[in-house]
């Protein structure tokens, strides 16, 4: 046999029940068989350990206690720094892969301005020509590092 009330017993016995509730459950105690042998087995308990004594730690033991405890923490951090630092590796060689990696989607010649500046023609008239020639010319002389020297 079973009761459908039998998990408010511990409510009851550790006094967690309203008064409305803890008035019902006194009364379904007198008429359930099942409910009051579960309260007996929670005094009985009770009683048993409350006789039991606890004997006390030594003062070396307690030391070696919490010695213990420390080290199993650090190891739990350490663990957890080891993991976290293969993981940071982890994301620094993919992006230094995807870094390195060669995009040749554009292998394609250099654009016009490139090509002039990479190659600037040493006999040629800036008053004259291209537009292409005049931005050559702007970039070596106004982007040449005397240029900017004399700015300061």
């Amino acid at each position: 046999m079973t009761c459908d009330q039998t998990q408010q017993v511990q409510a009851f016995y550790d006094g967690e029940m309203n008064v409305a509730d803890r008035v019902a459950f006194q009364s379904h105690l007198g008429t359930c068989a099942i409910c009051s042998a579960e309260l007996d087995h929670l005094r009985r308990l009770s009683t048993h350990l409350a006789a039991v004594s606890v004997p006390a730690l030594s003062p070396d033991a307690f030391s070696r206690f919490h010695r213990t405890a420390n080290v199993a923490e650090e190891r739990g951090v350490l663990r957890l720094a080891e993991w976290l630092t293969a993981a940071a590796a982890a994301v620094l060689a993919i992006g230094l892969t995807g870094l390195f990696k060669h995009d040749t989607t554009h292998a394609s010649a250099p654009d016009v301005w490139e090509q002039a500046a990479i190659a600037y023609p040493t006999d040629h008239d800036p008053t004259v020509g291209s537009d292409v020639l005049q931005l050559t010319e702007w970039m070596r002389t106004d982007l040449s590092p005397e240029h900017n020297r004399d700015k300061r």
